[in-house]
């Protein structure tokens, strides 16, 4: 079975490593993704028949061969399968190594906050590529007043969207929370915004991302995140492209953060 992931839409390739290659649960992949588990199957299944998987016996080999690709393991042979010296490395190397699995909110927090970031990066990606809404974290709502409310800095509009924002950080050392609301930017038909600690477009980290213009959302922040410069939200097109976009519409210095 020749695989040709190369030859896949990034938001494809990116449904599979979720789904296939890290193994996350259909239930809790389409909870993340804001997707009806239904269409978060049809989806894969589609992607599947792309690779030449008609059957759901050649969706399993598949499976295992995208796995064994993703871990560097020499594929066992197999009736049909591709020699291995013709097969060619997956993108990008293999990904991160998942925790043991676990109960699925405790889990789906690993995965958040796993301190690599492509976990996050790809998420943001499917979620914006295939019109899900919004990772866990966020909501259209304000947070609900707590007894001693957070100081916050606000967001300056830096590109041509008109938008205004606050951000604080709350928390001990070591399990810190970023707190922002954004306001005012147009919500994004394709594509979305996408919050980054930023240094520069190659120096960047994605924390989560939103395809409304209105949102309010709380995120765990990775251990040494004070050396970057920049708290910044993008706007990004659907392509699957992990890297910041260069399209920055609201930003503050991360020094002017409150509990930064």
């Amino acid at each position: 079975m020749a695989v040709g992931v190369e030859r896949l839409e990034p938001e494809s390739r990116a449904l599979l490593e979720l789904s296939v290659v890290r193994g996350l649960p259909d239930q809790e992949l389409a909870g993340m993704l804001g997707l009806d588990v239904d269409r978060l199957r049809a989806r894969r299944e589609g992607v599947m028949r792309q690779l030449g998987a008609d059957s759901d016996r050649e969706r399993e080999t598949l499976a295992v061969l995208l796995r064994e690709r993703a871990s560097g393991v020499q594929p066992s042979p197999r009736a049909g399968a591709e020699p291995a010296a013709e097969r060619e490395p997956g993108p990008g190397g293999p990904p991160d190594p998942l925790p043991p699995a676990e109960p699925g909110p405790r889990r789906r927090a690993v995965l958040l906050a796993l301190a690599g970031g492509a976990a996050v990066a790809i998420l943001v990606a499917v979620v914006l590529a295939l019109g899900g809404d919004d990772p866990p974290g966020f909501s259209d709502n304000p947070d609900p007043p707590e007894p001693e409310a957070p100081r916050t800095g606000r967001l300056e509009a830096v590109g041509a969207l008109d938008g205004a924002g606050t951000a604080g950080i709350t928390g001990p050392e070591g399990r810190k929370i970023l707190r922002i609301t954004v306001q005012g930017l147009p919500r994004a038909a394709r594509g979305g915004y996408v919050i980054w600690l930023y240094d520069s477009i190659s120096n960047a980290r994605a924390l989560s991302g939103s395809r409304r213009g209105t949102f309010s959302m709380r995120t765990p922040l990775p251990p040494g995140f004070g050396r970057y410069s920049y708290l910044d939200i993008s706007r990004e097109a659907a392509d699957g492209n992990r890297n910041h976009g260069g399209q920055s519409v609201l930003r503050i210095p991360l020094e002017q953060v409150p509990g930064a």
